[in-house]
């Protein structure tokens, strides 16, 4: 497989095939590996409770924080072991997708 200004070649069992990509294709988001330490909304919602403040240690599965998206109550609760580094949400906070809420930092190194 090759690639170059835009054009993709794929070499298969002695075959060419050549195709043009589209603006969209190469404007597009490239997908990088979340960072686990982030919790991030996950769709638009409000905020509803915090149950921790920073500097808490949480325990996984430990709730963090109540979240009301499409009209159902989600409990947000801690991946892993750790330290509440920084709350970047209030209550009656109303966010969008991917909005950062949370920063952790795990207990193991």
């Amino acid at each position: 497989m090759e690639e170059k200004m835009g054009i993709l070649q794929i070499h298969a069992e002695g075959r060419k095939y050549e195709t043009v990509l589209t603006q969209k294709f190469l404007e597009r988001k490239v997908w990088k590996e979340p960072d686990r330490s982030e919790q991030r909304s996950v769709i638009p919602g409000t905020v509803l409770e915090m149950y921790v403040k920073e500097g808490d240690t949480v325990k996984k599965g430990d709730r963090v924080m109540l979240y009301e998206a499409m009209k159902m109550h989600n409990v947000i609760t801690a991946p892993f072991d750790g330290t509440v580094r920084k709350i970047h949400v209030k209550e009656g906070d109303v966010l969008p997708k991917d909005a950062l809420m949370i920063n952790l930092d795990s207990d193991k190194e």
